[in-house]
């Protein structure tokens, strides 16, 4: 177990993780597709989503994780003191997206109903590409097809439309990954707090 004090903490995530750009090789981007600049500020907003789920995670163990968070929080939400609220709102709307993805709970829903109200996006986007029929259910093995849906709906966000099963499993595997890794590296951390931090 590491220790760091919050403010060093948030930094290592956003220069690490966040600001780092290996886009290419780490997201298994396909050579065909235009790596864009839209594509990239796309990643960056899935990148800080991933970091914050899993800062919300570990803070459920260790609540002094919360200072990391709001550090975090405010590095990427304010410019000087002015709340960017359009970046804010967009970031809560990209984590409720990976929720889809990474709520294990959700491979094991069986009705349509539930799995159109937890995966609205995913589902949305499996009828769109007719994957799935209107009134058609995932069934309840079919992890591969919620992953292949998830990575289908965020490709054609930014103007790509794949329907190769193993790229888009790739590319769904690798935000679990990368979700895994950063969960993995702050249970190894211990935010240390003194009394002088902003509460």
């Amino acid at each position: 177990m590491k220790d760091f004090e919050p403010n060093v903490l948030s930094d290592v995530l956003l220069t690490e993780y966040i600001l780092k750009k290996e886009e290419k090789d780490q997201f298994n981007i396909d050579s065909r597709w235009n790596t864009s600049e839209y594509f990239g500020n796309y990643v960056k907003c899935y990148k800080i989503a991933i970091v914050l789920l899993a800062l919300l995670q570990v803070e459920k163990k260790n609540k002094n994780f919360h200072y990391v968070r709001r550090t975090f929080e405010r590095a990427v939400y304010y410019d000087g003191n002015i709340k960017k609220q359009y970046f804010y709102d967009q970031i809560k709307i990209v984590m409720k997206k990976l929720l889809e993805l990474l709520d294990i709970s959700n491979y094991k829903i069986d009705k349509l109903e539930e799995q159109n109200e937890k995966m609205p996006w995913t589902m949305a986007c499996l009828r769109s590409m007719q994957v799935l029929k209107n009134n058609q259910a995932i069934m309840p093995s079919g992890s591969s097809v919620i992953g292949m849906g998830w990575a289908m709906a965020w490709l054609k966000e930014v103007g790509i439309i794949e329907k190769n099963p193993v790229t888009l499993a790739r590319f769904s595997l690798m935000w679990m990954d990368n979700y895994l890794a950063i969960n993995n590296f702050l249970n190894e951390c211990n935010p240390i707090v003194n009394s002088n931090i902003e509460k």
